[in-house]
């Protein structure tokens, strides 16, 4: 009957409802809705058409070129027909090729002939010219040899009075530099003598001019005023003195005040810098915090697998996995090495590494129900649902937690465990205490925190907590930035005074210098003045007077000395420029006959080898002479034995295309002959293909002609298929959005549905009755109305499609008992109007409200046994 029994509109579970009702993916509404209203279904016949669009557009492509190809075909034929009928024109056209490669080679000869001749007279020629400048070169170089050997017999006597003319050169040079070096040494003592005369006349012009101004300066008036003026500088001196301990005192207070509030404001820099990294955490917390909400693990990165789970039990969880939620899963020890290898790279120094599960990956999880414990309290497996099978059986590995029970209270757990079901020796309650039970002990773990810190559902909480650290932190940051300004101006103002203190504190120590000086003036000025100062000062004149004496005396002495070494040094200056210029003379006949004597030799040097390489070309020419020679006998020969066989040939009427050429132009028009006699063969049978090739090139050709316009067909019900396809889509989701806001308004909300066709997304627009904000996710309900929403959706697609019969499975068990009266009333009705449909609701809950039709049935399930333990026999309970 082409019934989708796997519709969730024509049989919803509990099961599928929750997993739409919990689903915050707009896509996988759309999907549920196109899976409901059998649109997916149209969509699947609406891709077979086009692919069968596709698969015929490639046929039509792949006989196009089948049909290229025999055109192609038939071309080669006409062309092998053609040229079946040009190779009798083409072998008549090889013999006379033939017959002109054979004048050809003919003619070649002859003109190696005359080539060879030609270049055996020109060799000889050239022997000739270079025997000529043969001749001439050996000439030359005889008289190079005869002009050389004059020169060296001049060179070897001139050389022998140079070396007399040296040795007297040599000895008036030293005698020259001796003198010269003695009358230095002269002028140097005038020098100094005459030096020390006028120091020593300079220093008795001194001592006498000071003498005479302590004679006229020197009274007892003058020594009392002094004393009374060093009295008075000494006092100044004691007191600005006084005045300068006391400010360099303030300046080292000063400095150290300010030093003092440098270090406190650098602390409270660091303080602020660690404020500011502190609070940058906090940010990061909180963002990651708000991305948390939906119940998942996102506070571990984005690359950890999600888990969702229970929100009362996420303490109990997160106690019982620990360590495991920062493990890493590896399918081998292969993949083991690779990660600690990466772990070497990223992980710094010093700090731990995360622990290693190494388990093969699988697309399922473990089949473990023979392990669970016989008990109504849920196992740590059954509250963890993960969508990644690798992270829960890496814990049913590493923790068991298919064995691990999840009790609501610590003492009900404790009293439980005291005789535990078989297989199981672990349990936690809410609260996240830890009960053991093993063969030695029974041991109870209280936890150390009050809620979870990684898989907690209480997102808010973290967040007001982090806000309010986020405040204090910020005030903090505000007090230590004031601090730092008040600092900072404080520092700045102690600065300058301190500076100004140093200033003051510069000019005292000026000052007092000034005053010492002045007295030390003074104190100078009364050693002065006294008797024996005045006598040591005229008794220096004397001494300096006899000095002056005894140095004039020799600086006499030393002038006639100097005149004597200058008359001394003319007289050996001149003897010096005789013997040097006869010297020179001599010396540069030499070097003259020494020039001459070079340039003969290599130019003697040139033309012996000028003659050497003349005779090596002699020879050269002589064997390239005899060697022409017997090549133009050889070519003589072979032409008067070619000619006799052709006489009276014409050379000029012969062309002077290469003999190699046409060889070639009838060496390849014999292969095209052959080539072309190979392929054609039998011309009757190249006719007859050429024949068979055309008509089923017609017959293709109608082929082609008809495929192409069954494609055209086939492309317009494509278009018109998906037009209607679209109209069908927004009639069907315009009637569910009409029945929705119908349902809805029934029940005391406002609500649509957001279709985005393009898109593929399908969204819950909700209000509730009194309320302003639209709630855009179902969450926000409670989860009767959440279940409510979803019987007003199903309804709204029951009156947009038609099937035999509906059945819902524990629709209402989240329900309250308001709404579920309300939604069961509906239901009612709304299978009383459709009486040609059969409807069949499944749910564990009391329905004695409803009102019995005629046309309504109900049928009630035994109770299960409470006790299993009642059941079993005595041995199963041993």
């Amino acid at each position: 009957m082409e019934i989708q029994a796997d519709n969730p509109v024509t049989m919803l579970n509990q099961d599928t409802s929750k997993n739409f009702l919990n689903t915050t993916n707009s896509k996988k509404k759309y999907e549920f809705f196109e899976r409901a209203t059998y649109l997916d279904v149209m969509l699947i016949n609406y891709s077979h058409c086009r692919e069968n669009y596709e698969q015929t557009k490639q046929i039509i492509v792949d006989k196009k070129e089948v049909h290229h190809g025999l055109e192609k075909e038939l071309e080669q034929l006409a062309l092998l027909l053609e040229r079946s009928q040009n190779i009798q024109n083409q072998r008549r056209k090889v013999d006379k090729l033939k017959k002109k490669f054979r004048l050809a080679l003919i003619k070649k000869k002859f003109q190696a002939m005359k080539t060879a001749q030609e270049d055996c007279n020109r060799a000889e020629q050239k022997r000739t010219e270079i025997q000529g400048f043969l001749d001439k070169s050996q000439e030359k170089a005889e008289q190079l040899r005869e002009d050389m050997d004059r020169l060296r017999t001049e060179f070897s006597q001139g050389a022998n009075d140079s070396r007399v003319n040296y040795d007297r050169y040599k000895q008036a040079k030293t005698a020259l530099d001796d003198q010269d070096r003695k009358l230095s040494a002269s002028k140097s003592s005038l020098k100094q003598l005459l030096t020390s005369v006028r120091d020593k006349e300079r220093e008795k012009d001194i001592v006498v001019k000071r003498l005479q101004e302590l004679r006229e300066s020197s009274s007892a008036n003058d020594r009392v005023s002094v004393e009374r003026r060093m009295q008075a500088l000494r006092l100044e001196i004691d007191d600005i003195e006084k005045d300068l301990a006391t400010k360099e005192h303030d300046v080292e207070q000063f400095t150290s005040y300010v030093h003092r509030l440098m270090s406190e404001r650098d602390q409270m820099r660091v303080k602020m810098r660690e404020y500011n990294d502190e609070l940058k955490r906090a940010a990061d917390r909180i963002q990651l915090l708000q991305r948390s909400k939906n119940d998942t693990f996102v506070k571990f990165g984005e690359h950890i697998p999600r888990l969702r789970h229970r929100i009362e039990w996420a303490l109990a969880i997160e106690q019982c996995t620990k360590g495991e939620l920062f493990s890493f899963c590896c399918h081998d020890f292969h993949d083991e090495r690779e990660l600690m290898r990466l772990f070497d790279e990223c992980v710094p120094k010093g700090k731990p590494r995360p622990s290693i599960m190494t388990a093969p990956f699988s697309s399922q999880v473990y089949d473990v129900s023979r392990n669970r414990p016989d008990s109504n309290y849920p196992t740590v497996l059954e509250m963890i649902q993960s969508a990644n099978p690798v992270a829960v059986n890496a814990l049913i590995d590493s923790r068991g937690i298919e064995s691990v029970l999840l009790i609501d209270e610590e003492q009900e757990g404790c009293d439980y465990m005291r005789k535990p079901p078989r297989g199981c020796r672990e349990a936690f309650a809410k609260n996240g205490t830890q009960i053991c039970v093993d063969a030695m002990a029974f041991r109870v773990y209280s936890c150390m925190f009050d809620r979870a810190r990684w898989i907690t559902a209480d997102v808010e909480a973290d967040v007001r907590a982090l806000q309010a650290r986020v405040n204090e932190i910020q005030r903090h940051l505000a007090e230590a930035k004031t601090n730092v300004e008040t600092h900072t101006q404080e520092m700045n103002s102690n600065e300058s005074i301190r500076r100004s203190y140093e200033e003051k504190s510069k000019q005292l120590r000026q000052l007092a210098n000034s005053k010492k000086r002045s007295m030390d003036e003074c104190q100078q000025l009364l050693q002065e003045t006294s008797d024996d100062y005045v006598q040591n000062l005229e008794t220096d004149i004397a001494r300096v007077d006899e000095v002056i004496d005894s140095l004039k005396d020799q600086v006499k002495e030393a002038k006639e000395q100097c005149n004597q070494d200058m008359i001394t040094v003319e007289q050996s200056k001149q003897q010096y420029q005789r013997e040097h210029e006869t010297y020179q003379e001599a010396f540069g006949i030499g070097d003259r006959l020494k020039n001459q004597i070079s340039e003969l030799q290599l130019e003697l040097n040139t033309v012996q080898g000028r003659v050497k390489a003349t005779e090596s070309k002699v020879a050269q020419l002589d064997q390239l002479i005899a060697s022409r020679k017997r090549v133009f006998d050889e070519k003589q020969q072979l032409f008067s034995e070619e000619s006799s066989k052709h006489p009276g040939i014409d050379f000029q009427s012969i062309d002077d295309e290469a003999p190699d050429t046409i060889r070639m132009r009838y060496e390849e028009l014999e292969t095209r002959i052959i080539e072309i006699e190979a392929e054609q063969g039998d011309l009757v049978l190249v006719q007859k293909k050429h024949d068979e090739t055309n008509n089923l090139k017609e017959v293709l050709r109608g082929e082609l002609e008809e495929q192409q316009e069954y494609l055209e067909k086939l492309e317009a019900s494509l278009t018109m298929r998906r037009r209607k396809f679209k109209e069908m889509r927004k009639t069907v989701s315009g009637k569910c959005k009409e029945a929705f806001s119908e349902m809805l308004g029934c029940l005391g909300f406002q609500g649509t549905l957001k279709f985005d066709h393009d898109e593929r997304t399908l969204e819950f627009l909700l209000q509730k009755e009194g309320s302003e904000a639209a709630n855009f996710n179902l969450k926000d309900l409670s989860g009767g109305e959440r279940s409510f929403a979803t019987v007003a959706f199903l309804v709204s697609l029951w009156k947009t499609i038609e099937a035999p019969f509906r059945c819902l499975d524990e629709f209402d068990v989240f329900m309250d008992v308001v709404n579920r009266r309300r939604a069961m009333e509906y239901m009612l009705d709304a299978a009383a109007i459709q009486k040609q449909t059969q409807f069949i609701f499944l749910t564990p809950l009391d329905i004695s409200y409803v009102s019995r039709a005629a046309s309504m049935s109900v049928y009630r399930m035994p109770d299960p046994p409470r006790n299993a333990a009642e059941n079993r026999p005595p041995e199963a309970q041993e």
